[in-house]
């Protein structure tokens, strides 16, 4: 049981940094922070464009806007118009806000991990060191 306790505090340490990374980033998407609204004429900042662009394609590359074609209105002859005007009326704002709050916790018992593991972990170095190697392996990964 000692080795397992072992295994996963070196194993959550090494994946803290791109749990709290994917959480923070995953929490602004959930509102759409990182897409322009041109009824509101809000534009997000460039550095939660990228993030959000890392986050979904695993790549700073921004791809340019595509268009997308325009669909003739079907009215009610479709069938499953009825089935999306009823989901079209459902708020996703409940559910929306359950996901950030879950975002929120799962950064929060990350940032708690870390500290238990300074704090009752043992060797600070080690700490450190597989905190070090979680943050700048993906970093390096990008770069390939």
């Amino acid at each position: 049981m000692k080795k397992l306790r072992i295994l996963h505090r070196y194993m959550g340490l090494l994946f803290s940094p791109a749990i709290l990374f994917f959480a923070f980033s995953g929490a602004l998407q959930t509102f759409d922070l990182h897409s322009t609204n041109k009824s509101t004429g809000y534009v997000p900042p460039l550095w939660l464009v990228e993030m959000a662009q890392l986050h979904k394609k695993q790549t700073l590359t921004l791809n340019k806007a595509k268009s997308k074609p325009a669909q003739a209105d079907q009215g009610s002859s479709d069938p499953g118009s009825q089935k999306k005007d009823v989901a079209a009326k459902k708020s996703p704002l409940p559910l929306k806000c359950f996901v950030v709050v879950m975002s929120v916790g799962l950064m929060a018992t990350t940032l708690l991990g870390i500290y238990m593991a300074f704090r009752f972990g043992g060797d600070g170095r080690l700490v450190w060191g597989m905190l070090a190697i979680g943050t700048l392996l993906p970093i390096a990964m990008m770069f390939l």
